[in-house]
């Protein structure tokens, strides 16, 4: 009894498919034209939405003591009001136009790559050209600023080495005077511990002098400009809109539409009827 019902609810799931299938083929060209309207609509779009060019360059972003310098502080610093006001005045344009930039990350922490979306080619390299090149000035200020502390420190400090072995040759000196005086002598013995002392504190210093020259030295040797690592020139073809992606999508939508179209054909007065039937029972 219950393989017999398994069958006939088979038999009716197979009827019910091919007189689905006969539905579609029966309003095929119905169907066929709503799909065609929809790649026509999808083609028209893609030609009448203005077109997006891309270009872009790649900054290294180097090492410097008196910025924080990572992707972080990079990217708020370059789409920041500051610089890009800069910038729009510097070449005439809209902030708005100014405003379309894209950071990217990169698999190296020290890289980012710089993003300028535009209607107009040109101007989008134009504009790249411009952010990076302000946006690599500031950063030069502050590593040129930091060489230049490393380096007058570094100055400062040999000349202070050089006073402290001035005069530990000189204690030197003033120690071989007093070993040549008599023995026995009290003065001697106090002027001699008197300037050993003051000539092993000149060494110290010098020692920690020479280890503060020579980390300023390590610090010096790490610092990185800031630099652009690649760059591309100007964009031959739009980013946007993707005409293939929205063709497909656009095709899509139109088969789907049509199927659904035909069902609501083929089956709304079926609907209606059965509908009007119960009320009228």
């Amino acid at each position: 009894m219950i393989s017999e019902q398994k069958i006939e609810q088979k038999k009716e799931l197979s009827t019910d498919l091919i007189s689905l299938i006969r539905i579609i083929w029966h309003r095929r060209f119905l169907i066929f034209l709503i799909f065609l309207s929809a790649i026509v609509i999808s083609i028209l779009f893609c030609f009448f939405v203005p077109p997006v060019y891309r270009t872009s360059t790649v900054i290294s972003l180097g090492k410097c003591d008196s910025l924080l310098i990572n992707r972080e502080t990079a990217k708020i610093m370059l789409t920041g009001d500051s610089l890009l006001n800069r910038v729009s005045t510097s070449l005439g344009l809209n902030i708005n136009d100014v405003k379309k930039i894209v950071i990217e990350d990169m698999s190296d922490p020290q890289l980012i790559k710089v993003i300028v979306e535009n209607s107009d080619p040109q101007q989008a390299k134009i504009i790249l050209d411009k952010v990076t090149a302000l946006y690599l000035e500031t950063a030069k200020q502050d590593f040129v600023k930091d060489r230049n502390n490393h380096t007058d420190y570094m100055s400062k400090t040999l000349d202070q080495i050089s006073t402290l072995e001035q005069g530990i040759k000189s204690a030197n000196n003033l120690l071989s005077e007093i070993k040549r005086l008599p023995d026995g002598s009290l003065d001697k013995n106090i002027q001699y511990f008197s300037v050993y002392y003051n000539l092993l504190q000149m060494e110290e210093r010098k020692e920690a002098l020479w280890g503060r020259f020579w980390g300023s030295k390590k610090e010096l040797d790490t610092l990185k400009e800031m630099v652009i690592v690649s760059e591309t020139g100007y964009p031959d073809y739009p980013f946007a809109p993707n005409k293939k992606l929205y063709i497909a999508i656009g095709a899509i939508l139109g088969v789907l539409i049509g199927i659904t179209t035909v069902f609501a054909i083929e089956f709304c007065p079926r609907f209606m009827y059965m509908l009007k039937l119960h009320k009228s029972e």
